[in-house]
Formats: structure tokens, sequence, C-alpha cells
């Protein structure tokens, strides 16, 4: 991933965070693989922040795409980046079937998943259920103009009644000393992102000044 060696990038982000008051996150990937292109962090009370290189992921609503809460583009020294707030959604209890019955449904709505995206660990289960997208540059129209505007707003009301709040009204609830990070009954091992030691959680082979652990409950 770019920003593991752009400072730039990794500042602004920092400082982003920061002024949306979000500054310590559980991660939620494995440390130092390589295979990923995005950077995802549970900040706790349902949110999963998430930085992703700009030029992989459309930002335009689709049907079945996850909405975000939060969004904004970071520019960096050799790229720039997406810096979103999402909902959590259920990854666990998806199974490879899901991805056959989410593939149906959205080919009804005008979509389709990009070669080779339709994978489990893009999809996600909503409050109710059902399926979404949770990596939105996987998700794309099956051609110009097949997905409709109604088509869309009505995904996106679905959605926000679930959670009880209208989604992209760029609201973000500020951490607090109560914010609960808990994910499972294991102990979660919480960061804070300062410009300090690579902490090995991002896919690279020589140091990065973007994560540092400050403080572990567990996972050591």
């Amino acid at each position: 991933m770019d920003l593991a060696f752009d400072y730039n990038g990794q500042m602004a982000i920092i400082e982003t965070l920061a002024a949306w008051q979000q500054r310590q996150f559980v991660p939620l990937v494995k440390a130092g693989s390589n295979s990923r292109i995005s950077l995802p962090l549970y900040a706790g009370d349902g949110v999963v922040i998430k930085v992703s290189p700009s030029r992989y992921e459309p930002r335009s609503h689709l049907p079945y795409a996850l909405p975000h809460f939060k969004n904004v583009e970071i520019q960096g020294q050799h790229a720039n980046y997406w810096l979103t707030a999402y909902p959590m959604v259920d990854v666990s209890s998806v199974e490879a079937d899901d991805v056959k019955k989410l593939k149906n449904i959205m080919a009804e709505s005008g979509c389709c998943f990009q070669p080779q995206d339709d994978r489990v660990d893009n999809i996600g289960k909503l409050p109710d259920g059902n399926l979404c997208v949770i990596d939105r540059g996987a998700i794309q129209p099956v051609r110009s103009g097949a997905v409709s505007l109604a088509q869309t707003n009505d995904w996106l009301d679905r959605v926000s009644t679930l959670y009880g709040r209208s989604l992209n009204d760029g609201e973000l609830a500020p951490q607090s000393e109560d914010t609960n990070f808990q994910l499972s009954p294991m102990k979660q091992k919480i960061i804070v992102l300062e410009p300090k030691v690579f902490s090995n959680i991002m896919p690279t082979h020589r140091p990065s000044r973007l994560l540092s652990v400050k403080r572990s409950l567990g996972w050591a």
C-alpha cells in the first residue's frame, strides 16, 4: 500500500482523524498482510474507519454497496487516499453461498461485481441479515445507465432505517472514555495513530512512521 511510505499522507490522515476526534483503533486485518490495498480500523461503538487508495474505490453510491457516515479525500505525497467511516457489519457469518445469492440480487438492480471481486471477504451482513458489499471498488453497474437514482436512494433509505440515522450525513460521534472497542470475548489490541515507529500493521518491508502501538490489551 502506498501509504506505508508516504509520510505526508500519514500525517494528513492522523490530523484529519484527530479533527474527527478519533484516535484509538482496533486493527481489523492481520499484521503484515501483503495482500490488501486498504487499511480497516475499528473505531469503537459500531464504526469502522477505512483508508484506501482513491484510485481503487469510486465514491458514487450504488445499491448493495455499504454507505458511509463520513468521507474525505486525503492528499499524500505519492497518491491520494479515501478516509471513510462506515457502520460495522457482520463479516464472520458470510459463506460462499452468500456470494452467489448477492450476485443474483445485484443483477436485478443492474449491478455486478468487478472481475475476481466476487469473494466472501468483500461481503457483509447488515443488522437485518441482508447482504451488502463492503468494498466499494468491488461493485459496478452492468452498463452505463443500468442503475437508476431511485434504486440508489431506496437502498440508502433502507440501510439508514436499519441504523436509525441518515447515512452519508457527515456526522461521526467523537470517541470518549466510554467508547466500546469490544468485538469479541477476547481482549482487543488498541492502537493510537502516531508518527513514530512502524507497528507491523501495514504491508511493507521498510519502516513507516504511521502507526505505533500505544496501549495493548492482549494480542501481544
